[in-house]
């Protein structure tokens, strides 16, 4: 009996609305960008199935999706746990370069111990890295009340500059090529089942999983979740909501550093400068379209991935740039916007 309840109570927790909006968002970005493709000289089926060949329909490019979701996971979910407090991190980018950085600056300076010891220090480099960099916005926003977008936006560019001087100043035999050294081959990443995709997308299951426990099943995460909902209210209960604050980026900071540190040791094998085309603002539609719930935030991550990926393939097919990729997540996010999908006072999803 209690099984049946939970299933009736899931049915009627279910925001069948929510879905609906959702469909029609997906259904009008088809139509919107099929438009565009016929205005541009392609034929919107031919480029819609060489989008979907191009990501799902041949082993190379379902590897590169499930690679490229795993990152979009993490940087979802490092907008995700400070929405949950009202809080907008769009620092995502620079928390990713600092991940990148501090993961390879131990891979390649550390030599003494064990391969795998130095790869987890890396990892942990990387995460350590990523949320010291998002809890100076916490911080600063406890302190001082300093706006958070603003703090965290400008962190990007800072976090960036930084790992661009690191690699030619502590790199300087590769830096010159806007690169560091490769990373040695037993301290990346080990892959799965003798394939090309590596252990980092476990990883980033992993994070979806324990930022869903967090969230749902401590006190840590009540607590955020009680901010949220209602800032003073929490002050009144004697929430100390700097202390959230600051958690609370410094936890999606971590998620944010992990993924550039699996970029470096899972899927470049190298840190260049270029090696984000943009990670971290992406994430911020992902966690967008997830409500920043988790566990959603693995689906929402995946369409991203999958438009990401089959639009590098709409060249060759179409003749259409892969830059399309772009006008598809951007139609979509406005329609989102316009149907209320994501709800316009609390676009973060929180409620």
């Amino acid at each position: 009996m209690r099984r049946l309840g939970s299933l009736a109570d899931w049915r009627q927790r279910l925001d069948w609305r929510y879905l609906a909006r959702l469909l029609a968002s997906l259904a009008l970005t088809l139509l919107l960008v099929g438009l565009i493709f016929d205005l541009a000289g392609a034929d919107p089926v031919a480029a819609f199935e060489a989008l979907i060949r191009g990501s799902l329909g041949n082993p190379l490019g379902v590897e590169q999706t499930i690679e490229l979701g795993a990152i979009l996971v993490l940087a979802g979910l490092a907008v995700t746990i400070p929405a949950r407090a009202s809080l907008w991190n769009i620092g995502g980018e620079g928390q990713i370069f600092a991940g990148a950085l501090a993961a390879a600056s131990v891979a390649l300076k550390v030599t003494g111990p064990d391969p795998a010891i130095v790869m987890l220090l890396a990892l942990l480099a990387g995460l350590l890295a990523g949320a010291a960099v998002a809890a100076v916005a916490g911080a600063l926003r406890a302190l001082t009340g300093a706006n958070e977008v603003l703090t965290t936006l400008m962190l990007n560019f800072v976090i960036a500059l930084l790992t661009f001087y690191a690699i030619t100043n502590w790199f300087p035999a590769a830096g010159i090529r806007g690169s560091t050294p490769e990373i040695p081959r037993d301290v990346e990443l080990p892959t799965l089942l003798g394939g090309d995709i590596t252990s980092g997308v476990l990883l980033a299951l992993a994070c979806v999983v324990a930022a869903h426990v967090l969230l749902t099943r401590t006190r840590l995460g009540l607590t955020i979740r009680a901010v949220g909902a209602n800032p003073e209210a929490a002050r009144h209960n004697g929430i100390r909501l700097g202390s959230v604050y600051t958690v609370s980026f410094a936890i999606g900071g971590a998620f944010a550093g992990l993924a550039g540190a699996i970029v470096v040791l899972g899927i470049d094998g190298l840190l260049a400068r270029d090696f984000s085309p943009g990670y971290g603002f992406v994430g911020i539609a992902v966690a967008l379209l997830a409500r920043s719930r988790p566990l959603l935030v693995v689906p929402a991550a995946a369409l991203f991935s999958i438009v990401t990926v089959g639009g590098s393939y709409l060249e060759s097919a179409v003749g259409l740039s892969a830059d399309v990729a772009l006008v598809i997540q951007g139609t979509l996010l406005l329609l989102l916007l316009a149907l209320w999908v994501i709800p316009p006072q609390r676009a973060a999803g929180v409620r």
